[in-house]
């Protein structure tokens, strides 16, 4: 079976999974669209109360990814020194927040495991 906690996090990093895909929208390509955030598609299939649940979840992973974009394309000397600055600054609260999720997500693969 699929693992939906498994595309949520994938979500989060902006990449696609098997049941949360890219919504036709959404460019990965397009600079416009990655500040934007990514935006999703909930496979049809998936049972409507998980559906729900996952489409209030969702708008953080866009959140999260036009952050991400932000931080990654704005992080130049050449759009000045505060947007270089904030960026940095953000990009330390990303970085944090990552390891904080891998961790928990390795906790939790290792108590299923047990």
């Amino acid at each position: 079976m699929i693992s939906l906690r498994a595309d949520l996090i994938r979500a989060f990093q902006g990449v696609q999974g098997e049941l949360i895909r890219f919504a036709p929208t959404y460019d990965p390509l397009s600079e416009t669209s990655r500040l934007r955030g990514a935006q999703w598609q909930i496979d049809p299939s998936l049972d409507p109360s998980l559906t729900r649940l996952v489409e209030k979840i969702l708008p953080l992973a866009t959140f999260y990814t036009a952050v991400s974009a932000f931080v990654d394309l704005r992080n130049e000397m050449g759009f000045g020194m505060v947007c270089h600055a904030l960026a940095s600054g953000i990009r330390g609260v990303l970085r944090v927040s990552t390891w904080g999720s891998y961790r928990v997500s390795l906790e939790t693969c290792a108590k299923l495991r047990d």
